[in-house]
């Protein structure tokens, strides 16, 4: 069978891919399952062909861009608070800018968005998996996953809410 060789620089193939890698980990991942080895910028793969597969990396993308965007949400909403405790302290130090009340809002949305795709991606893959035993198992990982991330989330709320 011939190979054909594309030679393209990284910024071609991430152009193609969606131009938003996010390292997940061991590998450098595309919004469409296309990876980039975090070492190697040469070493890169398109989106596998497994529908599963494919769903499963995209899956692992969208999780690591709700932590990613979850991650800025926390500090700059701790920037603002502090900013309006120090406010309100002190009548001679300003607010937390408009600027930064609307990048919060921004990030708010894009932790939503993030979310839903997360969401809408587990579906899809708890349609494909069926009745094959390694799908089962993929799911039961997934939900595990999920499980795991809602504990830690709840106790990092748990975390935030005691105040002294």
């Amino acid at each position: 069978m011939p190979y054909t060789i594309t030679i393209e620089s990284y910024y071609e193939f991430a152009q193609r891919h969606g131009n938003r890698p996010l390292n997940c980990g061991s590998v450098t991942l595309f919004a469409d399952g296309a990876m980039v080895s975090p070492h190697d910028d040469r070493d890169r793969q398109e989106p596998p062909a497994d529908p599963v597969e494919n769903l499963r990396l995209r899956l692992q993308y969208w999780r690591q861009a709700v932590k990613r965007s979850s991650a800025d949400f926390e500090a700059l909403r701790g920037q603002c608070s502090q900013q309006a405790e120090l406010a309100a302290r002190y009548s001679n130090l300003p607010g937390p800018p408009n600027e930064a009340m609307a990048d919060l809002h921004k990030l708010r949305s894009a932790v939503l968005l993030c979310r839903e795709k997360v969401d809408e991606l587990e579906r899809e893959i708890a349609a494909k998996v069926g009745s094959d035993p390694e799908r089962k198992r993929l799911q039961f990982r997934v939900q595990y996953e999920r499980e795991q991330q809602a504990a830690a989330a709840a106790l990092l709320g748990e975390i935030a809410s005691i105040n002294i």
